[in-house]
């Protein structure tokens, strides 16, 4: 019996140490990077800021951002390394491995979903992400699904930005292609 009861104080003890982080980290810095080729639209991603690889993927270092997350996958926060790589893929234009790990921090945020106070602001942010991947992707439906989706768990700026572009470009005969900014958010 001791050591099951060991075992839920660690949990509780991750768990209180998470939200902890997710408070204390609460901010946000924005990053522009320049496009070629297509017009320009301000699409905006998020991802975790101070988490392993950010600095790289803010930066613009994208592979040297992967490769870390890569490699910390085992022992990093999942749904942090998830979304770091779903950002990195999306700016170097791999657009399926991008959908993927934005599917995949979807699915670690909806597996515990009521575990951290901020889960709804993350979970819409990880739609979000995934829609930008889907819609670079000529996937218009599903990426106004996923961003309908967002901004019904939270109506937050990012996504009201996202789906107004989208939305607007719907209206107009020219082909946006670029992904424009990322969003650091906290944990």
């Amino acid at each position: 019996m001791r050591h099951r009861d060991a075992s839920y104080l660690g949990n509780i003890i991750m768990l209180i140490k998470s939200i902890y982080a997710t408070i204390l980290l609460l901010s946000i810095a924005l990053m522009n990077t320049p496009e070629a080729f297509a017009k320009e639209i301000p699409f905006e991603v998020a991802i975790v800021k101070n988490s392993t690889g950010s600095n790289e993927i803010m930066a613009g270092k994208f592979n040297a951002g992967i490769n870390k997350l890569i490699h910390k996958n085992k022992t990093g926060i999942k749904y942090n390394i998830d979304t770091g790589l779903c950002v990195a893929y999306l700016k170097i234009n791999d657009l399926d491995k991008a959908e993927l790990s934005c599917t995949a921090a979807i699915k670690t945020l909806e597996s515990a979903k009521s575990r951290h106070s901020l889960s709804a602001f993350h979970k819409s942010i990880s739609y979000n992400n995934r829609a930008i991947s889907r819609y670079l992707n000529n996937d218009i439906s599903g990426a106004i699904d996923d961003l309908k989706r967002a901004i019904s768990i939270d109506n937050n700026r990012i996504v009201k930005k996202n789906i107004n572009l989208i939305l607007e470009q719907n209206s107009s005969p020219e082909n946006y292609s670029t992904l424009k900014k990322t969003t650091e958010i906290s944990e």
